[in-house]
């Protein structure tokens, strides 16, 4: 590798760094929070690097390593491994340690630059939060259709039903592959089931591409037959839909959405009064299952679904911010502090309550890293004014001030 290589690495790895850096101080653009995931998508260990700078304990560590390393006997015993072994494997070993120590260093060295100590970032603060509460991750339940369930996150890399082979990627995606149309009535389907705490993607058979958030479940066909390409949703979901002559439909909550290629995000918990479906890219129709009125969207434009008397409301959004889970942000924009909390506990799986005056019709604004530590979310909340939060246990007890 010569000298450019070694300058045009370092520049990634930084770049990669200041990413990571920005993202854990909840300093993030939307574009800057696509590029990291992105990079966490493109192979499994980038994702788990990503996971362990999260690790406050881990950084803390590191950086009491890096401090008493002696950086001169660290050489030579580096000299001596290359004379010992296979000049690549060293290489790759080389680029590999370097690539975490570099990050490693940027991360300290911002925190420090920000704080005066990495101590005082990090501090003791709330740890029982840290302890119990954390983030979301990649899982998901698969239920073939013969019944049989498979635990996606520790699922082997395929899985076969009879003809269908279902492919596991690095980053915990699915993807359908062999699939041979099925005879009209005899269509097999299968339902990914999202827990609280978790967060799962699969590409169709048709190659449209679904993102779902926790507590959310999708059944659809192995192979798409008939008139319409038709999935059956709970709670939420992005979808990229791939362009086709049959039209695509999503069914969610007593609305149909039916679409023949674009981008859009659905909102339909059971739980939920309303259904929130936001179009980013192209053009979608929204009606409801018992009712003619249709009503299409423009890109910018979210619908708001009444499932009580089955009306219809539309209002320009930012789209950036309602699909910002997607991306590895929690955005409140004029939320009701219910709202806010229903997707904090579906993400970090915990329970609340409210003591005190009724505050859960207030509206917040805000913006927190979705893979950064609980203890960040509680500050920006209590910082937004009006309530204050404890928390014992998996229990979060909201108190009106």
């Amino acid at each position: 590798m010569g000298k450019q290589d070694y300058m045009d690495q370092y520049s990634r790895i930084k770049k990669v760094a200041g990413l990571i850096f920005k993202s854990i101080i909840g300093r993030s653009s939307n574009d800057e929070l696509g590029e990291l995931r992105k990079w966490r998508d493109k192979q499994a260990e980038n994702e788990q690097l990503y996971q362990k700078f999260l690790d406050k304990e881990y950084i803390k560590a590191e950086y009491e390593r890096l401090r008493i390393i002696d950086h001169s006997n660290a050489m030579n015993n580096m000299k001596a491994r290359i004379a010992a072994h296979n000049r690549k494997n060293v290489k790759q070993y080389i680029r590999k340690i370097s690539a975490v120590a570099a990050i490693l260093i940027t991360l300290v060295s911002g925190l420090v630059m920000l704080d005066g100590t990495i101590y005082n970032f990090f501090g003791s603060g709330r740890k029982l939060t840290e302890q119990q509460i954390k983030h979301g991750q990649v899982k998901a339940l698969l239920t073939l259709g013969n019944g049989k369930s498979i635990q996606l996150d520790d699922a082997e890399a395929t899985i076969k039903e009879e003809e269908l082979l279902i492919s596991k990627a690095e980053n915990g995606s699915l993807s359908y592959e062999g699939v041979k149309p099925t005879e009209q009535g005899k269509i097999k389907f299968n339902d990914l089931v999202i827990p609280r705490g978790g967060e799962f993607s699969l590409i169709l058979e048709d190659g449209t591409k679904v993102w779902l958030n926790a507590d959310s479940k999708l059944r659809y066909p192995i192979a798409f037959t008939g008139e319409e390409r038709k999935v059956f949703l709970e709670g939420e979901a992005y979808f990229k839909v791939s362009k086709g002559s049959k039209p695509f439909v999503v069914d969610v909550q007593g609305q149909l959405v039916q679409v023949y290629g674009t981008e859009f995000n659905i909102s339909g918990y059971p739980s939920d009064p309303k259904v929130y479906t936001t179009l980013v890219e192209g053009k979608v129709s929204v009606k409801a299952i018992y009712d003619n009125n249709v009503v299409e969207l423009e890109p910018g434009f979210q619908s708001i679904f009444n499932k009580n008397n089955l009306e219809i409301e539309l209002r320009e959004v930012n789209t950036d911010e309602v699909a910002s889970w997607k991306t590895g942000m929690i955005v409140f924009e004029n939320q009701s502090l219910e709202q806010i909390m229903q997707n904090l506990a579906r993400w970090y799986n915990f329970d609340y309550k409210y003591t005190g005056n009724d505050i859960s019709h207030l509206q917040y604004r805000g913006k927190v890293p979705r893979y950064g530590d609980f203890k960040e979310v509680l500050k920006v909340l209590e910082e937004c004014g009006g309530i204050k939060l404890s928390v014992k246990g998996k229990m979060v007890t909201i108190t009106g001030l």
